[in-house]
């Protein structure tokens, strides 16, 4: 191996341990949701617009001593495990927690051209089907996005069945909500075990059993 070589391969591995600059790692993020299909501008203008929303890391929030003790004793945390906890937490584990689960809740929706083509509607009557309540969707940084799970391919129409009653008892401005009770396995949905709102409309369940459902306030509780 020439000395030129032996240089610039010292000079690569330097450049593989130096810790990657905020502007470096925003191109990768970037270059990833391309790769994934996602609209890369998008989708980091919503997640700054997350992030900025999200409550700062307080590092004064650490456990005092006879909350500690009281942990420790009962048995529900080791010493160093509620350390690593709180360590975890000072590093901001809460808030990338919540910015995750919203991205997966983002990453689970269509946009408006998407449901246009998915429903086969213009852009009026799709415009005009959200304000009648027969499609849902919230907005993102500016655009409307459709929750995927309402989409049924199978059903007249190219909507879950049932779904115009169903939005009239979700809460309003709610999709983690909204996803989080149709992917829910509920007891009262019983088929081969428990079902999900979402499974149990798909395979042809009553509409009446999942309004009956959602109108408890037991469940939102």
């Amino acid at each position: 191996m020439s000395r030129s070589d032996h240089d610039r391969n010292e000079a690569k591995a330097e450049d593989e341990q130096r810790p990657a600059s905020k502007t470096e790692l925003l191109y990768q993020l970037a270059g990833v949701l391309d790769g994934l299909g996602v609209d890369a501008d998008y989708f980091i203008a919503a997640l700054t617009q997350k992030l900025r929303a999200l409550r700062p890391v307080d590092a004064s929030s650490t456990l005092v001593g006879p909350e500690r003790r009281f942990l420790i004793r009962s048995g529900a945390f080791t010493e160093s495990g509620l350390a690593d906890l709180e360590a975890a937490v000072a590093r901001g584990s809460l808030q990338l927690y919540e910015a995750q689960a919203w991205t997966f809740l983002l990453l689970d929706t269509l946009s408006f051209e998407e449901a246009s083509r998915r429903l086969r509607l213009s852009e009026r009557k799709l415009r005009r089907a959200v304000h009648e309540g027969d499609v849902l969707s919230f907005t993102v940084a500016g655009q409307l996005r459709f929750p995927r799970w309402q989409f049924d391919a199978a059903s007249n129409g190219g909507l879950l069945r049932g779904l115009r009653d169903i939005v009239t008892v979700l809460p309003a401005d709610a999709p983690e909500a909204w996803a989080a009770l149709m992917h829910s396995p509920a007891d009262e949905l019983i088929g081969r075990g428990a079902r999900t709102p979402l499974q149990w409309l798909r395979d042809g369940g009553e509409v009446a059993r999942v309004l009956a459902l959602l109108e408890e306030d037991e469940y939102w509780s």
